[in-house]
């Protein structure tokens, strides 16, 4: 009798074991390539910005694709995939409305062209159009990407021009927003400083591909804007779910869902 049950035992200790493999095997999620320029993921949707080819004068051909799979297939979404320079930054903002800063500086010359927007996903992708009139500068520098803040989506950019009298230059910080999803940007004012840094400690929830999601602190400012917030992990840096990081961010908090932020640096403070 001791024996069946041993082997009864036995048996459903190695079915338990094939059946978690069997669920783990199915639920695991494909690691992205070396072209993939930018994901995120809207519940089971995983997008992200994928380089297909290098064009003539330093820049790459990209477009976006999704998998709603884990990353074992994915579809691409772009109907003409767009160029963009070797220093691109990236956004979605949700499954639709997302960005493409071509290059960070932009030329009065070329009517400040550079910052691409997709409402429909990444099937398509227009110009937006920065209205801007400064004779005293040609170039107008992006310094990060869009976010949006009370419904109102928000461009940081920066100039360097003249001072007022004269003695040498200076940098200015501009903020522009959009009130039609990023086809026109208008000036807020001209002395916004996107550069503060910001602080706060949260628990990993989610380690995936090339990201976490982080959850805020319950006394935490930044659990206001939200509960979960996107951090690129480009680097893939080992995090585990339960440690609590102690995060820096620069601008403005992005109020997708997940949350977005300009991360500079990312410590552990405690470990499960």
């Amino acid at each position: 009798m001791k024996k069946k049950i041993i082997i009864i035992v036995s048996i459903l200790i190695i079915l338990l074991l094939i059946t978690g493999g069997i669920f783990l095997f199915l639920n695991r999620e494909y690691p992205d390539d070396e072209n993939t320029l930018y994901t995120i993921k809207f519940g089971n949707t995983k997008l992200r910005f994928e380089r297909y080819d290098y064009s003539l004068g330093q820049n790459q051909i990209v477009g976006v694709e999704k998998t709603t799979n884990k990353g074992k297939t994915y579809e691409k979404l772009t109907d003409e995939p767009i160029i963009v320079s070797m220093e691109p930054k990236f956004i979605f903002i949700n499954e639709k409305l997302g960005f493409a800063i071509s290059k960070p500086n932009l030329t009065k010359s070329n009517n400040y062209i550079g910052v691409k927007v997709t409402q429909d996903g990444g099937k398509t992708f227009t110009d937006g159009k920065i209205n801007y009139n400064n004779p005293n500068i040609d170039i107008l520098t992006i310094e990060d990407v869009p976010y949006v803040e009370k419904d109102l989506l928000k461009l940081p950019c920066s100039i360097y021009q003249v001072k007022a009298d004269h003695s040498g230059y200076e940098d200015v910080k501009l903020l522009f927003s959009s009130s039609d999803n990023g086809l026109t940007w208008n000036i807020e004012n001209e002395t916004i400083d996107n550069n503060e840094e910001h602080h706060f400690k949260a628990k990993v929830i989610e380690v995936g591909n090339g990201y976490i999601i982080v959850e805020p602190n319950e006394d935490e400012e930044e659990r206001k804007s939200s509960d979960r917030f996107h951090i690129d992990n480009k680097n893939n840096v080992k995090y585990k779910e339960g440690q609590i990081l102690a995060i820096t961010y620069i601008g403005g908090i992005n109020e997708s869902y997940p949350a977005q932020i300009g991360v500079t640096n990312i410590s552990i403070v405690e470990s499960n």
